[in-house]
């Protein structure tokens, strides 16, 4: 007892003595022109090893601090993309609370500079590790436009018709603002409100986790962002954005947004109200080539709001979104069969209208120089209305002829050759759904040398409810089966909660080395209840008991993790086995019946992660990794869903777990001197026991049963290669993305009415992707031209008369021009030409769109013409391993729209869109906190 009690008194002591001898550094960075040099990066590295303690980035007048160092030898390691990294020896004596560190300047690199330095001409992309820095003012954008549209012109960069956006092959996880979250999530309030005239440069990077960043063990949750670098000119007070439109079709817009941005806060408000699908600014030309899906009216608003304290770090966003969206649709269908094919057509339409509202805040609080607490909550509301209608006809031929009744009325089916059935269907649903969660970690140092220890809890719930009506009534064409008719009201409840407790360490072994463990439980429990009622009478509804059922689980998941990570200056990797055991127990209840199945599994996987560094714009990264999951509780249900009479769907109580293998391996090189960029990627995934469904088709009434199997053999492989370089002058560029892939999946199928037993049908799809695009600027006018090609070839085992070769080529062109007395035009014309579809698909389409408008000062009018040919379509076409799919849906993509927008800045620049700050002119913008590669936050 008294050893215990002389080792406490001892801590204590060491403890009090450490407290004692904390210092806060101060200094300045500043250029070879003595100008301050905002967002450079200064590291505190302990002697002798070169350990990283604490890091700290300059402000707009270049000055730093970091709050506690305690006494001992160091090295201060400076960096800025473009400069030469400055390591200064410092000695902290532990005499001052604060000790100030002399003036560090850094010098011009003129290796990373030189084909800047040579031409005076800004760079379009910089390159260090990871990290490329895209330079905004080099990608010349229409006049009002919003990010969006700046975004799409990056080489190797695409936005999806869906808003996801893509940069070299990853997608785009967050969006951030100055190394801060914004809209976290959602991606697309930044991408539609936030004008490009704002933005200085854009950087991707892989982010680590919050865990993997503290820890320095890779969790697996790396995330590609994309961070906006605001322009220092709207820095200095508010800046706001204000748009209002009218146009043709009874098209309108409304937006606004106040911004204030500075280095330790930052205050965002937006408000958006439209009916053009908030498609932006510019048109729908070689940019787009997105299809629009009905006519939608949309209104959004939210608030972002970040601060900085000297040891709190505060952040969060509330938003809300009101979509009504009005769908009508015409569509044709191929069933591919062990024999043969079946044939569909249906029209229907459809009102949703939805109101959401999300919440997300993030706090990081650095308790001391060792130890920090992370604590982040969520929470989101959401409510659904829908009312739908459709008609559908299933063939055992083609059907060219289109419908000549209403949607709710029967068609003649002499019309018709070879029909098997006809349905009609009618509805509405009511949803109400909340979500809430909050993630707490806590990470202590140990020691100087990489000890540090992470604990990591986090709760969830859910809760989705669902109550409606559905109409069905259904006409057979065999003779045999008697017509159908449902009316059915439907009551759902969806409601889980889950937890997981986390525990991690490093232990250093060696120079570079250290040994990592981490350890997760993961709970998760689920209640699904169905309750289906006979609706012929709303007055007395009666239960349907053997449509009804509930779903209980419980879900347990552990892993242990155990590797070693070895850091170098040029070569890090990290090496370990994960151990998965599992355990999964359902209990269901449908008409009396009750069962009870219980899923046990323990699994291992290894995983590497391998990254080379070359240079610091040359590198190689490698990753593997594997992972585990359970069938959901609806697959290995044995109780069948019978709810519409031509989908049943049968659960498997026998299914296995599946193991997904995954690959990844990516390159990237920058040459500074050519401003040359090449970089490409190859993904891959194989599926152990993977789930495919076997699928029973009856020819003669188009029913169709489907129980879900395990499959080996499913498999994907894509990869894509990309360049970027000047020609003959940086004036003039050339970029270049080129995406194969290939896919297998793999089904079980069987025709009912043939002696034919169920047969695996290998579905084989190669996809190969090509963008090539010519751009030459100069001062007041600029050009585009752009090719597209995209091929698809599918092969089907089961029946080679479903193969199918697709072709889409897209050809465009743009310029905008700067004209005098602060006029400006620009436009932009694209062809669109389809090839291997069915009839009536293979068609050229020409889109243009012009643009022209009048500033007076920050007040600006201007007058869009989209699509004014007339010849946009909206057509889509699926392909998966069992059927074909072509749709045509309602839009208005022709019409006129006048805009006025107008920009201010209060207490700023007399120019919001300059950039004067320190540097002059240095390509590439300001580094975030923690030097090049991936980002330490």
């Amino acid at each position: 007892m008294e050893k215990k009690f002389k080792i406490l008194c001892l801590v204590a002591l060491m403890a009090s003595g450490i407290k004692a001898q904390e210092v806060k550094l101060s200094g300045r960075v500043i250029d070879s022109d003595k100008a301050p040099i905002e967002q450079a990066t200064v590291q505190l590295l302990q002697l002798p090893d070169s350990a990283y303690i604490q890091g700290a980035a300059t402000n707009t007048k270049g000055y730093w601090s970091i709050p506690k160092a305690t006494k001992g030898r160091y090295v201060l390691k400076v960096s800025y993309i473009g400069m030469q990294t400055n390591k200064v020896p410092l000695v902290v004596s532990g005499k001052e609370e604060t000790q100030y560190v002399p003036t560090i300047k850094l010098s011009t690199d003129a290796i990373l500079l030189q084909g800047a330095i040579v031409t005076a001409e800004a760079a379009q992309v910089e390159a260090n590790e990871d990290t490329l820095v895209y330079n905004a003012e080099t990608f010349r954008t229409q006049k009002g436009a919003m990010l969006e549209d700046l975004v799409k012109r990056i080489p190797g960069a695409e936005v999806s018709d869906d808003g996801s956006v893509t940069v070299n092959g990853e997608t785009i996880n967050k969006i951030m603002v100055d190394g801060k979250e914004y809209f976290s999530n959602n991606a697309s309030i930044a991408l539609k409100n936030l004008p490009a005239s704002a933005i200085k440069n854009l950087k991707t990077y892989s982010k680590q986790s919050d865990m993997t960043r503290l820890t320095g063990i890779d969790d697996g949750n790396e995330e590609t962002v994309l961070d906006l670098t605001i322009k220092k000119g709207m820095k200095k007070g508010l800046f706001a954005n204000t748009d209002v439109a009218v146009g043709t079709e009874d098209r309108y817009l409304a937006k606004g947004m106040l911004n204030s941005f500075k280095d330790d806060k930052q205050l965002s408000a937006i408000i958006n109200m439209n009916n053009i699908g908030d498609a932006g600014y510019g048109g729908v030309g070689f940019h787009r080539f997105q299809m629009a899906k009905g006519l939608e009216d949309k209104k959004s608003a939210g608030l972002h709001i970040a601060k900085d304290w000297d040891n709190v770090k505060f952040g969060g966003s509330v938003d809300y979104s009101y979509d009504d969206k009005d769908n009508k649709s015409s569509s044709t269908s191929e069933t591919y069969l062990q024999q043969g094919s079946q044939f569909g057509r249906t029209q229907s339409v459809s009102r949703n209208k939805t109101d959401n509202v999300n919440a997300d805040f993030r706090v990081e609080w650095t308790i001391d120089d060792k130890t920090s607490l992370y604590i982040i909550p969520s929470a989101s509301y959401n409510k659904k209305s829908n009312l739908s209608a459709s008609k559908s006809l299933v063939s055992n031929s083609e059907l060219n002829d289109p419908f000549t009744k209403a949607i709710d009325e029967l068609e003649n089916e002499t019309l018709y050759d070879d029909l098997v059935n006809q349905q009609m269907t009618s509805g509405q649903t009511d949803e109400e759904s909340y979500n809430a969660d909050v993630d707490i970690q806590l990470n202590r140092r140990l020691s100087d040398n990489g000890r540090n220890i992470n604990l990591r809890m986090k709760y969830g719930l859910d809760h989705d409810s669902s109550d409606g009506t559905s109409l069905t009534d259904i006409a057979y064409y065999n003779g045999t089966n008697a017509d159908e008719s449902k009316d059915i009201f439907f009551d759902n409840l969806n409601k889980s909660y889950n937890y997981r407790l986390q525990a991690s360490y490093s232990e250093p072994i060696g120079t570079g080395l250290y040994l990592q463990g981490d350890y997760r439980y993961d709970f998760k429990h689920s209640d699904y209840d169905i309750q289906r009622y006979n609706n012929e009478d709303p007055l007395n509804r009666t239960l349907i008991a053997d449509e009804s059922r509930s779903f209980d689980n419980d879900y347990t998941s552990q892993r242990l993790r155990v590797g070693i990570r070895k850091v170098t200056k040029s070569l890090n990797y990290t090496l370990g086995v994960d151990f998965l055991p599992q355990t999964s127990t359902t209990e269901y209840v449908s008409d009396g019946t009750n069962e009870r199945i219980t899923k046990e599994i323990f699994d291992w996987t290894p995983y590497l992660e391998i990254k080379k560094d070359f240079s610091k714009t040359h590198g190689l990264q490698f990753q593997y990794k594997g992972k585990t999951s359970m069938p959901s509780m609806v697959n290995l249900s044995p109780i069948a869903d019978t709810s519409n009479p031509l989908y049943i769907q049968y659960g498997n109580p026998s299914l296995k777990p599946s193991m997904t293998n995954s690959l990844k391996l990516r390159y990237h090189y920058f040459n500074p001197k050519t401003q040359a960029t090449i970089f490409g990627g190859a993904f891959g995934s194989f599926v152990k026991n993977g789930i495919s469904y076997k699928t029973v088709y009856d020819t003669e009434t188009g029913i169709r049963e489907t129980t879900p199997e395990n499959i080996n053999g499913n498999w994907n492989i894509r990869s894509m290669m990309g360049f970027n370089t000047p020609i003959f002058t940086k004036k003039l560029t050339i970029s270049n993305m080129f995406s194969p892939s290939y896919t297998r999946e793999k089904s079980f199928m069987q025709s009912e009415g043939t002696s034919v037993e169920a047969e695996k049908n290998s579905s084989n799809t190669f996809a190969l992707s090509d963008r090539l695009r010519f751009g030459f600027r100069e001062d007041y006018w600029d050009i585009a031209a752009t090719g597209t090609f995209n091929y698809q070839k599918l092969n089907n085992s089961l029946n080679v008369s479903n193969n199918r070769e697709t072709y889409d080529y897209g050809f465009g062109g743009e310029t905008n021009i700067t004209l005098p007395y602060s006029w400006s035009l620009s436009t932009d014309m694209s062809v669109a030409i389809r090839r291997g579809y069915d009839e009536g698909l293979n068609k050229e389409e020409l889109v243009w769109n012009a643009q022209i408008s009048k500033s007076f000062g920050n007040l600006t009018f201007m007058l869009q013409g989209l699509d004014l040919l007339k010849q946009k379509t909206n057509i889509m076409s699926q392909i998966s391993n069992n059927m074909r799919t072509d749709s045509e849906y309602n839009a208005v993509n022709s019409y006129f729209m006048f805009h006025v927008t107008y920009q201010f800045n209060l207490f700023g620049g007399k120019d919001p869109n300059a950039d004067k700050g320190p540097g002059r002119g240095r390509p590439g913008g300001g580094r975030g906190p923690g030097g090049g590669g991936r980002r330490p936050f």
